[in-house]
């Protein structure tokens, strides 16, 4: 037994999990307020490089901002436009993250006087609800197979205590039957190994079907 196989094997696992961990992270910030700020330095109006600094106070607390810093740090065009609209000293909306106030992101005044919703940019971009709904479909005709098939050699697996599994490196692959009696540790990694991918298949199964049935508000803020 190889750590190398070992890694590779929980892989899907550590992928599942990072990736539902990310998900929940991006979202996270969408539950937040606007407050005002106000621009502390620019630089590149008409050449070179942008730089926008801005600070803005939230439950007594002061922080010093640059563009690098917000939510929006990807974007170099929204980056020129503010560079462009705003000045040294001009008061500006920062939208901020409730849990975490420096979460943060400017907003331009043609989103804020187009609604309210500081997020409205972001929505405008979103997958059309039929979109998600196919996708989550698709997703299921993946992860309910692999939860049932999981599922089965688990049990099987818990029954006898022992269960059948390559050891053996690409290469040279070797199957062996791996016992509790005999090879406790290997058995429990292995065995360990199935439990966590039937978890993660049964959640992302669960989920997907809740995302079906309930639309956009399935997860609430969270998602």
């Amino acid at each position: 037994m190889e750590v190398l196989d070992i890694i590779l094997g929980f892989s899907p696992v550590i992928i599942c999990v990072v990736t539902i961990w990310l998900g929940i992270a991006r979202r996270r910030p969408k539950d937040g307020y606007t407050v005002d700020g106000r621009i502390t330095y620019l630089e590149g109006k008409t050449a070179g490089l942008p730089l926008l600094t801005f600070s803005y106070s939230v439950g007594g607390s002061r922080f010093h901002k640059s563009w690098a810093d917000t939510l929006d740090r990807s974007d170099d065009y929204r980056l020129r436009e503010a560079v462009v609209r705003f000045s040294v000293g001009d008061t500006v909306s920062v939208w901020c993250a409730r849990k975490n106030p420096e979460a943060c992101r400017i907003v331009l005044p043609e989103e804020w006087k187009a609604s309210p919703d500081p997020l409205a940019a972001i929505e405008k971009v979103r997958i059309p609800e039929y979109r998600v709904k196919m996708y989550s479909t698709f997703g299921l005709l993946v992860s309910v197979p692999l939860t049932f098939d999981t599922f089965k050699d688990v049990s099987k697996a818990w029954a006898d205590l022992q269960f059948v599994w390559n050891t053996g490196s690409r290469r040279e692959p070797f199957l062996q039957t791996l016992g509790w009696a005999h090879q406790p540790l290997e058995f429990g990694i292995y065995f360990s190994h199935d439990l966590l991918m039937l978890i993660v298949a049964a959640l992302v199964s669960t989920g997907l079907i809740w995302r079906i049935v309930r639309g956009r508000g399935a997860f609430g803020r969270w998602f």
